[in-house]
């Protein structure tokens, strides 16, 4: 289930390591697609790890480590939180489908969708999509969750921004989901 913390896969720090042990593990690691098989984003992987290693540094990030504890929401009265997030996903999920270094094994698994984050353009929804479900099940409320979201979301787009356009490369930029896309949340 969802809630429960995924098995300690080889060279991930345990759950409830420091962030800072994570973004360890996430730069030691190198893309290894086939250069025919690359896209810009493919071509810029090094440049995404020490952005996605940089945020899980952040104190904020902190929020987003592990998977959302359902048990504990539901004791809380709240909703379940899959009956409103369609794509359920934490930094440590995106970090243990890359640590395998392998490109067929980078699939994120329980999702909707097939994101491969050993591909660009995939591993930036899928960092994206941690953010955008936090906001999504957390609705507009003015919390602390809510602030530490669209903070790290702005610093990750920022990153995006400024390197499309250092290269003249506008045209890549992906597009910027919403919190309540269907991509992100289940629609009634």
């Amino acid at each position: 289930p969802e809630s429960s913390p995924s098995p300690h896969a080889p060279g991930i720090p345990k759950p409830g390591a420091c962030p800072s042990v994570l973004a360890g593990a996430v730069r030691r690691i190198k893309c290894n697609l086939r250069q025919h098989d690359r896209t810009y984003w493919d071509m810029h992987w090094s440049f995404l790890m020490r952005v996605f290693a940089t945020i899980l540094k952040r104190p904020e990030a902190e929020w987003f480590m592990e998977p959302v504890d359902e048990h504990q929401l539901m004791n809380e009265g709240r909703p379940r939180y899959r009956s409103i997030v369609r794509n359920p996903l934490c930094f440590r999920h995106i970090v243990e489908c890359i640590v395998p270094a392998s490109p067929r094994e980078g699939l994120v698994p329980n999702m909707e969708v097939n994101l491969n984050v050993w591909h660009g353009r995939d591993l930036i929804q899928a960092i994206d999509l941690v953010f955008l479900n936090a906001l999504c099940y957390n609705g507009k409320a003015k919390t602390q969750l809510r602030h530490d979201s669209l903070k790290l979301r702005r610093i990750f787009w920022k990153e995006l921004e400024s390197r499309v356009l250092r290269d003249q490369m506008r045209e890549q930029l992906p597009v910027k989901r919403g919190e309540t896309s269907g991509f992100v949340m289940r629609k009634r």
